[in-house]
């Protein structure tokens, strides 16, 4: 889902917890390793997959993909575009759509 759109962002992290709660519960560390090295590689495989079609298009391709996953260009149109947006909907009075400009709310997503 991380290839599909910003929002796969927010479940990201409790995917991550259950695919690393199924390595850590192996019996021994070689088990536990074996597991880790299989699940990286799959994932890494993944996403080679996904972006095979775009890597010819160079750094251009890449960044044409990259905007239409997070399309800050055009402005954040709503609170829930990424996983900062949904943990701050739970409190409705913050709204930093209407007190900060769409460069500052990229920055702020970010973290920087």
């Amino acid at each position: 889902s991380l290839n599909f759109k910003q929002m796969g962002l927010y479940l990201s992290p409790a995917v991550f917890c259950y695919l690393m709660a199924g390595v850590v519960r192996r019996p021994t560390h070689a088990a536990a390793a074996r597991s880790f090295a299989t699940l990286g590689l799959a994932t890494t495989l993944t996403f080679a997959a996904c972006w095979a079609a775009f890597l010819p298009g160079g750094v251009s391709g890449v960044l044409a993909v990259l905007s239409r996953v997070f399309p800050t260009s055009r402005g954040l149109y709503e609170d829930k575009v990424a996983s900062v947006w949904c943990t701050i909907a739970l409190l409705p009075p913050l709204k930093l759509k209407a007190q900060l400009a769409a460069p500052a709310l990229v920055r702020l997503t970010a973290g920087c």
